[in-house]
């Protein structure tokens, strides 16, 4: 399911009006993905970027903040630690917060772009019975500082909401586009080819420098994007 670019959108920059939906489409998917592999956006039913419902399983490592992968965060429906497969414990949404907003003031109008999802000041030793009921191993600072954070254990934090743009960044479509290109321009190509003459027919491909240029026009576009995870 293609987000960031288009057909028509290949066929011009390769300059072939000739190209079909169904030949370049199989390109674009592929280019699709592998940006939102390099963001850590890959979501399995192929909604990487625009605004969808996601349901993410995230660590907790201890830390009073997590961080949601789909952003822009524009709502948030609940946020649960599980003690095993078949229970879990919510946590109160008045107690959180997103990029310092209110959960309840997240929108498309004031959307949280970071998404770094944690709890309220305000909410300061208010979760220490919720890691006990669920279950999860407390730190023993934890006790002294009485500082909440979302316990520890391996994609125990389940968080359901809405995140995505309302429609691809114009550079995320841009890298999209060429790396497509640049994916059906070598399809079946010996890549030590560089030209080659049939009768009066010539034509000299791209690689090397150029070829170069352009995938690492493809990294600066998508390099804001690239998700730190701290």
């Amino acid at each position: 399911m293609a987000e960031l670019t288009t057909p028509a959108k290949v066929q011009d920059y390769l300059g072939d009006s000739t190209l079909t939906s169904g030949q370049v489409t199989p390109y674009i998917d592929a280019a699709e993905r592998l940006i939102a592999h390099a963001c850590d956006r890959l979501d399995p039913s192929g909604n990487h970027w625009l605004s969808a419902s996601h349901v993410e399983r995230i660590n907790g490592e201890h830390f009073p903040h997590v961080l949601l992968r789909f952003t822009p965060v524009t709502a948030i429906a609940s946020v649960a630690i599980t003690s095993d497969a078949s229970s879990s414990v919510s946590i109160p949404l008045t107690e959180l917060e997103c990029d310092g907003l209110a959960i309840a003031s997240l929108g498309s109008n004031s959307p949280a772009t970071t998404g770094r999802l944690g709890y309220r000041a305000s909410a300061a030793g208010g979760s220490l019975t919720t890691w006990w009921d669920a279950g999860l191993p407390m730190p023993n600072w934890a006790w002294s500082v009485r500082s909440p954070n979302f316990g520890g254990g391996r994609s125990r934090v389940v968080v359901t909401y809405t995140g995505g743009y309302a429609s691809a960044p114009a550079d995320l479509a841009m890298a999209a586009t060429i790396l497509a290109a640049e994916m059906w321009r070598a399809k079946g190509r010996d890549p030590d080819l560089v030209s080659q003459t049939l009768g009066q027919f010539s034509q000299t491909y791209r690689q090397g420098k150029d070829q170069d240029t352009s995938l690492g026009s493809v990294y600066s576009l998508i390099r804001p994007y690239m998700r730190t995870v701290c």
